[in-house]
């Protein structure tokens, strides 16, 4: 069983990490709290956050925004809570439960009551006088759960295991298909039907048979090698049909494969974003986005010369500086709750709007990089004590490396509340960096042997999502036939914000079995 069930909401995550590094005295206080509270949730009501941090805490939020918590997810969260807390404690085990005890009392497997976790039945972490540690689930807690959720019980508890002559039925009945050439998965799905028992349940004695195993191939999943092979060949333009031939799948199964492989590289992104008051707001979104400093963003910029950049194009007003970094992050806000709020296999819908939001804040963000780049560099400058060019190379690349990191993290982490401005913070912070390294200067007469030397700066590397965008220079977008370079300049911000695939057939008047077919190659 693991330590907890999954966090639905961010919001009850942190609030567990809080109590658990707080005083012992603190955590044993608010941890019953938590466990007394979650019998007086229910699941179709909102719950303000501001109203759950001081039913736990005692403590009222100054000044944050207004999130309501749906009762359901927060049922969830906080028995997650409970067992994340308790985990920090060193409770005796005394008479609380135990997994197979709480399964024998509610007459229900142990898998199931791994489930009702999730539904409000609470187990905390206990420690035997062995030293052993082992969740427990206190005996009036479960009494109080079995009350609440009496008729769940009985619903659970009427699935019996499978007998032994059950078991051999199915057996049989997958043997009948030999020579058939159907598969294992194919036969448990039709035995789904037939028993009404789970197919996880029926694939797994049907597997464990080896009369079965021998006499009806098993299809083994797609590995994600699989699945990034599928994703090349069809950016190559290899048809589905094909594919579907190759890996004896069919199109819909090679789609969600592919949808995971998605999800899994999303999931990996870590999404920072400053959460402002204006993010209460129902129309956030479209407010904050409507600006067209926000909508008309500069195109991906592939390779930049940055002591090219021309400082007056670039620089921000106040107003606009702001508009940007607000945008920023209600699109990153935007697209780290959706993440965090996929299936196991999400739709291509909802994975081209995450994708589209976090290109078009690398786009957004790249605007705040080019007006805070000049400035860092002058102060790299100032710093070297001469014109970056003029300096030895390893000299010139050190300033120009440290001045790009430290502009790439202002830019992404800024706060707009500050009512600073990226060049000030910029100049700020790239002074005291190079204040406190020891830089040893370069030679004076170094200055007459020395070229100017181009500095290329690919913003592929100053985002960790940037590399949702296509790697394509400006020529190259312009050699594009008439219909792909329609796709790809609307797509990817070539032309305004970077538009989500729904919006295109309609924007460019073409179908959608067109667009997605010029999308195959832009990729």
């Amino acid at each position: 069983m693991p330590v907890a069930p999954q966090f639905l909401t961010s919001q009850l995550a942190g609030l567990a990490e809080q109590i658990a590094r707080a005083p012992l005295h603190v955590r044993e206080q608010q941890l019953a709290q938590l466990e007394s509270f979650l019998f007086e949730l229910e699941e179709g009501r909102l719950y303000p956050y501001d109203f759950v941090v001081y039913r736990v805490s005692g403590f009222r939020l100054e000044g944050s925004a207004y999130i309501n918590l749906l009762g359901s997810a927060l049922i969830n969260d906080v028995v997650a809570a409970i067992a994340v807390v308790s985990r920090t404690m060193d409770i005796a085990a005394g008479s609380t439960l135990t997994l197979s005890e709480v399964a024998k009392e509610c007459g229900v497997s142990q898998r199931t009551v791994n489930r009702l976790r999730h539904e409000g039945l609470p187990f905390i972490w206990v420690t035997e006088p062995s030293s052993k540690r082992r969740l427990g689930c206190k005996k009036s807690q479960l009494a109080e759960f079995k009350k609440s959720r009496e008729g769940r019980l009985e619903h659970a508890a009427s699935f019996t295991r499978l007998s032994e002559h059950e078991k051999q039925r199915m057996v049989e009945f997958a043997l009948s298909y030999q020579g058939q050439g159907k598969t294992i998965n194919e036969v448990a799905s039709e035995l789904k039907e037939k028993s009404g028992r789970g197919l996880e349940t029926i694939r797994a004695i049907l597997k464990s048979d080896d009369a079965v195993s021998d006499a009806l191939p098993l299809k083994q999943p797609l590995t994600r090698q699989d699945a990034r092979d599928i994703e090349q060949a069809i950016q190559q333009g290899k048809s589905w049909n094909a594919l579907s031939s190759q890996y004896r799948r069919t199109k819909n199964a090679m789609r969600s494969a592919l949808a995971r492989l998605r999800r899994d590289r999303l999931k990996r992104l870590s999404i920072q974003y400053v959460e402002l008051p204006v993010f209460a707001m129902d129309d956030v979104r479209e407010v904050l986005l409507s600006p067209d400093i926000v909508r008309n963003c500069l195109p991906p910029i592939t390779e930049l010369n940055i002591f090219e950049i021309d400082e007056t194009a670039t620089a921000l007003t106040m107003q606009d500086e702001t508009a940007i970094v607000a945008a920023m992050y209600v699109l990153r806000k935007s697209a780290s709750e959706s993440i965090s709020a996929m299936q196991y296999t999400p739709t291509e819908e909802e994975l081209d709007a995450i994708e589209s939001d976090l290109r078009w804040s690398c786009l957004l963000q790249q605007s705040l990089m080019l007006s805070a780049i000049p400035v860092a560099l002058s102060v790299a400058t100032q710093h070297a004590g001469r014109a970056l060019t003029e300096l030895p190379p390893s000299k010139l690349q050190f300033y120009v490396d440290q001045s790009m990191a430290l502009t790439e993290e202002i830019c992404s982490t800024i706060d707009p509340q500050s009512n600073q401005t990226v060049a000030k913070i910029t100049s700020l912070t790239v002074d005291r960096s190079f204040s406190n390294i020891d830089i040893e200067p370069a030679p004076a007469k170094a200055t007459a042997r020395l070229k100017p030397t181009a500095q290329l700066l690919s913003f592929y590397t100053q985002s960790q999502w940037s590399v949702l965008l296509p790697k394509m220079s400006v020529s190259d977008a312009e050699s594009l036939s008439t219909l792909h370079g329609e796709v790809f300049r609307e797509k990817f911000g070539w032309c305004g914000y970077p538009k989500q695939s729904k919006e295109l057939p309609k924007l460019l008047g073409r179908s959608h079995n067109a667009i997605s077919r010029a999308l195959r190659v832009l990729h």
